[in-house]
Parts: structure tokens; C-alpha cells; sequence
């Protein structure tokens, strides 16, 4: 990239203009449409997130593996005479006592619980209820067994409740865990088992631990804000931002090859650094044997094979079949498709056995460790050990990481989760499971936490109920609202900033998973951009993510900005990029523009050029009306290595920093023909190149000894004609953003020239 163009956008102040930090702005182009007194609910202080964890601490509770005599007297039960309430000395995990609640057949699903009333928690602490169940519960029960925090007022009514995923059918000893934050004005915090189906559930071992270390953000407006970078960061070798992509799109869509071409230019702009993609055995593999020529193995090589042009890491995850299999069935059959790809020279990174098998892997947990053994042995075997294992995906607050984690971590080199996030909610209880999901990884030896599946959640309706569904009042797609978007970018930033490695969209365009073409409930029109029947049209959240994805390599780290008050208006990072550009995100989640002075105590920043791109309402909507694959982008300058900006109301700046300077390089060859003792001509290339994230190269400069000749920018190439046997060519770039490579030289001995062209 050569040059940038500078935007037009009015509504930020670009240039500092005076030593006293004296900002001039007209504060009547921040009026606000009226739209936005309806977003405040989404925005405002509910997009801040946990800042940090601490170390956990037990809570004791009463008779946690019901072993002892208290046991009746701790745990009380509720929720009708109906129900069978039990201790069962012979029913344990491990061979002791287990508490049970059956729901006789006939007998109308209600709500049966235990329940303990918990000490030493205080307002505003996270904490954290696991517990092993086992089941015997009809599989069309509504919802199964599961446990349950609930929160009470003074009065003695149930204020908020967090609850775990549910257990139904058969299932041996799983771990569940339910994971909240005490809500204000809670007095009273209940555990609960619960069963909400017909049949019979086992519960053994609780557990109960709060987190009084935490650091809980004072989220309050501020007209004016003043960040510091400073101190170190609090997660680094980030492996960057990915997106899903599947083939039924190529397979039943109709694709033309505009349309390809159209998506391959769109994903190009995002710069993936990953790509999950599912693959169904049943694609491949026959009564006979395997045979890749089917509709759904071509589909998918052309989605491999397009994914490896973007230069993405490819994850291939094993969609999940109803029954259960055996490991080695299934190390074969991958195996089999793995060593195909590779025959048709498609690079695969990384695999995953069964999305997300907390809801639908058919064995136990043991069975599920000894898949992910036998799978790396049979990639051993075959020779494709530069396939990693990714272990997940699985939901950010459920338990079952925490049981299969301590035997995954000599098979895996990455744990995977997935969070949906609430668009009207606060979004303190996701980042804080984003961050428990983290430690789970680390402390169990495994190096890497993604985030496979982040999306919106929250909506009605749409799709067959899936998330993310629309906006009940305005009735739009969740990423097709601006609001929403950004709230879903403030998470994935604070998920970074807690030590989660990188994370994924859901989608990256519509998705089917149904095996019938006209099932057109099953194709889900909630990605980056619409449906081809709805033109492809572009959504908000194809920028917010982009503004992700295309900023943040693998590689990097990220440092929370300090903010000089005790309070927080901003949510404010800065990214260092391993080609040593630098990327400050500043989200204002309110209704207002805040002043925000960036102070970064670095001398290299003293003259330092920037860019900067805004994610703000009226900017998406005209770029999406253009069909323009980014946003605008202004220039901004530094003052003594402070940025002042404005930040409009309810926007995110992401603002690149290049202090890098380009780099070039140069070959010579010489022309046909020239004698001994003639005039011979030289011909020098030059190739200079400033990174992903650079400015552009604005020059590039040659001498052969007096002063310095810029190399057209047209050619690139000049011709020296000399008698000399030898050259000495010094060279260098410069780039828009000011930075001047440091000179190097080409020593051209030339009558050993290789003759490489003609006239």
C-alpha cells in the first residue's frame, strides 16, 4: 500500500493546536439522533466488564457430599409434595451418599429443589456453584437437572437468579457449574439443585467459591478523561481474531462466481487469522469405504482451499453424530479426510472432535479424553503432526472444562468456549466467564483459550429460535444494530484484556446445517452480511468485527489504558503488533462525546503520525449505503506523545500508530551486450513493503554517492550506466507516516553480473 487517503468526516477533532493542549471543537456537531435515549439500556455502564479476577475463596457449605449426619438439616428441600426427595448412602460418586429428586412418570414438570442459604459473600462479588450430577431423566423433559444461584431482596423476593446448563437423559458424573456476580440489593444467596423434567437425578460434591479479589469497574460518565499507558500487559501471544465459515453455502446456495469472488474480497478485508469450518462424516464416508467426490467434499475443499488463499488457519470441527462411536472409528474417518486435504494441497491447522460435547457428546467424560488420545496417536501414525487438537467448544460458565481439562492437557494445545452475549444485559458475568474459562486452560497446563463462538443473544424469535434473533421494539437482526454490535466488540476487547488468547464471529455469512436445499428454516440470516436473496447487503457487525480482526495479528499484546480517576468512562487498550505498529481501541459506550487525552510516556510517540477509523452510527450506515468495505479513515497527529481526541457519543476509535519505517530490498542485473572497457547499464529493482498496518511506502530513495534521487513511484526500477567494475547503491524508504528506513547498500560487482534482460 502506497497511500491513504484522509477522511472527511466532521465529527472528529484531528489536529492538536496549541502547548497548552487547547482543543478547538464545535460541540454542536455531536447532536445526537433520538434514537439513541432507546439504545442507553444496552450501552452505557453495562459494557463494562470485570478488569481482573484474583484468586478464588471457599465458601464452607454444610454437608457438601452429604456424608455426614447434617445432612438433612443443611439442605432443605421445596417445590411441591409430589416430588421424591432422598439420601442414597449407596448412590455417590464415589460409591458414598448422593441427594436425589425423582419426578415420578404422570407427574407434571415443576421445579424440586435443595437449597442452602450461603455466607460470606458481599454485594458485587463473583461467585462461582459447581456440583456432579447424574441422570435419568427423559429426554423430553423441559429442561433436566441443573443448579442454580438465586439472589433475594429483604423482602424476601427473588431478585436475579444464574443458573447451569441442564442434564437430561442418561448421563453419568458430570461436573455442572453455575457462575454469577451478587446483584445490588441482595441479602439473601441461595444454592439450589433442581430438577425440572420426569425421571431421576443424582447430586454429590457442591462446591461453593467467590471471588472478593475481583475488580469490579465504577462505570460513570465523564465529559473529559485522561488514559496513561502504562504498566505491562495483561495478555500477550494473542493468536488473533476468526470467523466461521460452512459449506453448505457453496453447496446449496447457487453461488455464481461474482458471489465467490464478492465473499473471498469481504473475508479479505477482515484478514482472518483463523477460519472454523464443520465437517459431517457423513460427507465421506460410505458402506464401502470413502469416497470424496460427493457434492458436500467438494464443497468443502473449495471452502479450504479459498480459506488457505486468505492465508487463515484453518480449524476443521467434527460435527457431531447422534450415536456414540468408537475412538478409533472416528480417528480413521478424520484421518482419512485430513490425509485427502493434504493430497490437494489444503493445509489444515487444527481439529476439533464434536462442537460443543457439554449438550451433545453421547458418552462420558473418560470416553471423551480417550477420543482426543486415540485421534493423536492416528495423527502420529500418519505423519500429520502439524495438526494441532483443539479441545471444546463449550459453554463459558458450565463445568464441563473443569472435569475433562486436567486429562485433555497431553493431548490439546488449545481449549475452546463459547459465549453468547446478552445485548441488553451488563456484561460483567460474561467477561468474568471469559476470564474463568482462561484460567481453566492455564491451570491445567494448556497454553491457549479461544473463544470459538461469540454472538449476540437476547433476540426474539427468527431463524427457529436461533441466537442471536431480532430486537423485540425495532425488530432488526441483532447484527444489523449498530448498538449491539458495539456492545459484542466491548466484550471480545475485555475477553482479551482477561487473558482469553483470541476469539471468533459465529458467522461469517448465512449458514445452513440442514442436509435438505429448501429447508430454508435452517439457514440462519444472522451473519456479517445478508443472504443472497437479500443481496448480500452489508450489517454493522462486518465493520465492528473487522475493526478487530484486521488490527490484531497473532502474535500480539494487549495493555488496559489507565484511567487517572478512580472511575471508568472509557474502555481503553492498546495492541502492540509484532511488526511493531501499535493500536489504541477507545469505546465510549454513552450517550454522550467524551474529550479523552491519551498520555503515552514514550518518546518514540513525540512525532508519531496516526490513523484512525470510528465505528459510529451515521459512519456504518453511509458506508454500508456506499457498499464500501471499510470505514473511513482521518488522520490524527501527537502533541509531545499525548493524543487528544473527541470520541462521538455511543462510538469506538481504533486508531493505528506506525512508528515503523518500511522495508526494502534490491536486486541488480545487467543489460545484453556492453564490452569490455563500454559503458555497461545496470538495472536495479526495488521492492519496499510496509506491513499489513503501515502507512504506506510515500518513497523510496537511491544514491550512488551524491545526495539522494526518488525512485518513480511508477517504475520502482532505475538504470545506471557506469564503466565502473564495481557499484556501491545506497537505498532506503520512507513511509506516509514520516518513518525513514535506515540506509542499506547494494554492492554491485558488475561483470559478474548475471546478462538478465534486454532492451
Amino acid at each position: 500500500m502506497k497511500f491513504f487517503k484522509k477522511g472527511t468526516k466532521p465529527y472528529l477533532l484531528r489536529i492538536v493546536v496549541s502547548p497548552v493542549l487547547a482543543l478547538i471543537v464545535s460541540i454542536s456537531c455531536f447532536s445526537l439522533p433520538t434514537s439513541y435515549a432507546y439504545y442507553q439500556d444496552e450501552l452505557g455502564d453495562n459494557v463494562f466488564g470485570i478488569t481482573s479476577i484474583g484468586q478464588p475463596q471457599s465458601i464452607v457449605l454444610q454437608s457438601p457430599g452429604f456424608e455426614d449426619g447434617s445432612s438433612a438439616t443443611a439442605w432443605t428441600t421445596g417445590g411441591g409434595s409430589q416430588y421424591n426427595f432422598a439420601l442414597d448412602n449407596m448412590a455417590g460418586r464415589n460409591g458414598g451418599t448422593a441427594a436425589t429428586i425423582e419426578s415420578p412418570a404422570g407427574t407434571a414438570p415443576g421445579f424440586p429443589f435443595y437449597s442452602q442459604d450461603l455466607t460470606g459473600w458481599s454485594v458485587g462479588m463473583p461467585i462461582e456453584f459447581g456440583a456432579w450430577i447424574r441422570t435419568e431423566v427423559e429426554d423430553t423433559s423441559p429442561a433436566g437437572a441443573y443448579l442454580a444461584v438465586s439472589y433475594y431482596d429483604s423482602s424476601g423476593s427473588r431478585i436475579a437468579f444464574d443458573q447451569s446448563s441442564a442434564l437430561k437423559g442418561s448421563m453419568d458424573w458430570t461436573y455442572v457449574k453455575a457462575v454469577g456476580i451478587v446483584p445490588q440489593g441482595a441479602v439473601t444467596v441461595k444454592v439450589r439443585f433442581l430438577l425440572n423434567g420426569t425421571g431421576k437425578a443424582y447430586y454429590d460434591d457442591a462446591n461453593v467459591s467467590v471471588y472478593p479479589q475481583a475488580d469490579v469497574p465504577q462505570a460513570v460518565y465523564a465529559s473529559q478523561v485522561q488514559l496513561n499507558v502504562a504498566g505491562s500487559p495483561s495478555n500477550s501471544d494473542l493468536l488473533g481474531f476468526g470467523t466461521e465459515i460452512n459449506p453448505f453455502t457453496f453447496a446449496y446456495d447457487g453461488l455464481t462466481a461474482a458471489d465467490k469472488q464478492m465473499i473471498f474480497d469481504r473475508l479479505s478485508e477482515i484478514r482472518p487469522a483463523w477460519v472454523r469450518v464443520f465437517v459431517d462424516t457423513s460427507w465421506w464416508v460410505t458402506d464401502t469405504g470413502y469416497d470424496f467426490t460427493s457434492t458436500m467434499a467438494s464443497a468443502l475443499l473449495e471452502d479450504l482451499q479459498m480459506c488457505n488463499d486468505l492465508g487463515a488457519k484453518v480449524n476443521l470441527v467434527m460435527w457431531e453424530p447422534t450415536e456414540l462411536r468408537t475412538s478409533a472409528i472416528i480417528a480413521d474417518q478424520m484421518s482419512a479426510l485430513l490425509l485427502w486435504l493434504q493430497s490437494q494441497a489444503v493445509n489444515v491447522a487444527a481439529l476439533t472432535l464434536y462442537n460443543e460435547p457439554d449438550h451433545v457428546y453421547p458418552g462420558t467424560s473418560t470416553e471423551y479424553v480417550d477420543m482426543y488420545d486415540v485421534m493423536k496417536q492416528s495423527l502420529q501414525t500418519n505423519n500429520l503432526t502439524q495438526i494441532e487438537l483443539i479441545g471444546g467448544d463449550v459453554g463459558a460458565n458450565d463445568g464441563y472444562l473443569d472435569m475433562v481439562a486436567p486429562q485433555l492437557n497431553t493431548n490439546v494445545e488449545m481449549l475452546s468456549y463459547h459465549q453468547y452475549v446478552p445485548y441488553k444485559k451488563s456484561l460483567l458475568k460474561p467477561v468474568f466467564r471469559a476470564a474463568l474459562a482462561a484460567k481453566t486452560a492455564a491451570d491445567n497446563g494448556i497454553p491457549d483459550m479461544y473463544g470459538w463462538e461469540s454472538n449476540l443473544t437476547g433476540g426474539q424469535g427468527a431463524g427457529g429460535g436461533f441466537s442471536p434473533g431480532v430486537d423485540s421494539v425495532d425488530g432488526k437482526l441483532l447484527p444489523d444494530r449498530f448498538s449491539s454490535v458495539l456492545k459484542l466488540s466491548s466484550y471480545m476487547l475485555q475477553a482479551l484484556a482477561s487473558g482469553v488468547k483470541g476469539l471468533s464471529y459465529w458467522e461469517a455469512f448465512e449458514m445452513s446445517y440442514s442436509p435438505d436445499p429448501n429447508d430454508l428454516n435452517w439457514i440462519m440470516h444472522f451473519g456479517m452480511w445478508s443472504h443472497k436473496t437479500d443481496d448480500f447487503t452489508l450489517r454493522p457487525a462486518y465493520y465492528g468485527f473487522q475493526l478487530l480482526s484486521g488490527f490484531i495479528d497473532p502474535g500480539a499484546s494487549i495493555t488496559s489504558l489507565t484511567d487517572a480517576s478512580a472511575n471508568h468512562t472509557l474502555l481503553s487498550y492498546m495492541v502492540d503488533n509484532p511488526d511493531g505498529t501499535h493500536v489504541v481501541y477507545l469505546v465510549n459506550p454513552w450517550d454522550q462525546p467524551v474529550e479523552a487525552t491519551v498520555d503515552f510516556g514514550n518518546a518514540c510517540y513525540s512525532s508519531a503520525n496516526a490513523k484512525q477509523y470510528v465505528f459510529e452510527a451515521s459512519a456504518v450506515a453511509d458506508a454500508i449505503g456506499a457498499e464500501q468495505l471499510s470505514l473511513d479513515e482521518s488522520a490524527v497527529t501527537f502533541d509531545n506523545g499525548l493524543l487528544i481526541d473527541t470520541l462521538p457519543a455511543e462510538s469506538m476509535a481504533v486508531i493505528l500508530l506506525d512508528d515503523q519505517p518500511p522495508v526494502t530490498t534490491a536486486t541488480a542485473a545487467r543489460k545484453e551486450g556492453a564490452h569490455e572497457g563500454e559503458s555497461k547499464t545496470v538495472k536495479v529493482e526495488f521492492h519496499a513493503d510496509d506491513g499489513a498496518h503501515g502507512f504506506g511506502v510515500k518513497q523510496i530513495q537511491y544514491s550512488l554517492g551524491h545526495g539522494w534521487t526518488t525512485v518513480a513511484d511508477e517504475e520502482d526500477t532505475v538504470y545506471v550506466k557506469t564503466r565502473k567494475n564495481v557499484l556501491n547503491i545506497r537505498y532506503r524508504s520512507i513511509d506516509h507516516a514520516g518513518n525513514v528506513e535506515n540506509v542499506k547498500r547494494l554492492i554491485v560487482k558488475v561483470d559478474k553480473l548475471p546478462s538478465a534482460y534486454e532492451d
